[in-house]
């Protein structure tokens, strides 16, 4: 069985991919705080800012799944130069780390951040990979270098890696994202399942993917949704409207944009969420029914 090392593995994200791993893959899970015991996960406490604990963690590792960074919510709370050494910095100590000890993958945890910040700046549109980077935070410009560094490594190194550029993700229960789900929703165990897709394809040397909810919806539906979505809902979803108002969910009118297309990575990984809005919509369904018997 080969051997994962996971950054960031306390965070929400990392503790997704260490538990989609169960059964496939060793963990090492390296996170400042301590990772929740489990029996396929080694935890590791260290910091990416220290290239010596990282490349002692990244040893007899088959590959790296880096999550680990510091987070948006801490604009404003932490320098700007810890967002640099932890995001930037840190993540070419991953890449030394694996560079030093011949691993050949890498999956680096990007954002769709790197567009924009608010779902406003995206505008009603679906985005692809391809969608010019306006990074407005230092966060999203640490994300947009972090990949920079990515690429250089896979071009002078040979060390393949891939960045994921996330919708948001939640590790809630997947039915409590609700209409979330139609455009701007993830379950974070769908995240972690693109980030072992990644490792597991050898279909590509460096590679972007954008990674958000399966959804139907196209320029136009984002379009027309801004000031009707129960009809762009109906369209795709029939009897949805009747539904979500029997269960007490509104429809806001700029909920359904942006959207980001996951061709790509369902076209090159296989991979593609397990739970959509129309799971929502079967388990609200049942839920009514078991309330009306």
């Amino acid at each position: 069985m080969k051997t994962l090392l996971v950054t960031g593995a306390a965070g929400r994200l990392g503790r997704a991919v260490c538990a989609a791993a169960a059964g496939r893959y060793r963990v090492v899970g390296f996170d400042q705080a301590a990772c929740a015991p489990a029996e396929h996960v080694r935890p590791v406490a260290g910091d990416l800012r220290d290239p010596e604990a990282l490349a002692r963690a990244a040893e007899g590792c088959d590959a790296i799944v880096h999550t680990g960074a510091l987070l948006d919510r801490f604009i404003g709370k932490r320098p700007r130069s810890e967002f640099f050494e932890t995001n930037v910095t840190g993540t070419d100590h991953v890449f030394q780390a694996a560079l030093a000890h011949g691993i050949r993958t890498v999956v680096f945890s990007s954002s769709t951040e790197v567009y924009g910040t608010r779902w406003e700046d995206f505008g009603a549109t679906v985005i692809d990979e391809s969608h010019p980077i306006a990074p407005q935070t230092i966060y999203a410009l640490t994300k947009f270098l972090g990949e920079g560094i990515a690429q250089s490594y896979a071009a002078r190194h040979g060390i393949r890696s891939a960045c994921l550029r996330y919708m948001t993700f939640n590790d809630k229960p997947p039915e409590s994202m609700k209409t979330g789900l139609v455009a701007r929703y993830l379950w974070a165990r769908d995240a972690a399942e693109a980030n072992l897709a990644c490792v597991e394809s050898e279909g590509f040397e460096h590679e972007v993917f954008l990674v958000g909810p399966e959804t139907p919806l196209t320029k136009a539906d984002v379009v027309e949704a801004v000031w009707n979505p129960q009809a762009v809902l109906e369209r795709h979803w029939p009897g949805s409207v009747a539904l979500l108002a029997r269960a007490g969910v509104k429809v806001g009118p700029n909920e359904l944009y942006p959207v980001v297309s996951i061709a790509k990575a369902r076209r090159m990984l296989g991979w593609k969420p397990a739970y959509t809005f129309a799971d929502y919509l079967r388990h609200a369904a049942a839920a009514l029914n078991e309330q009306a018997a």
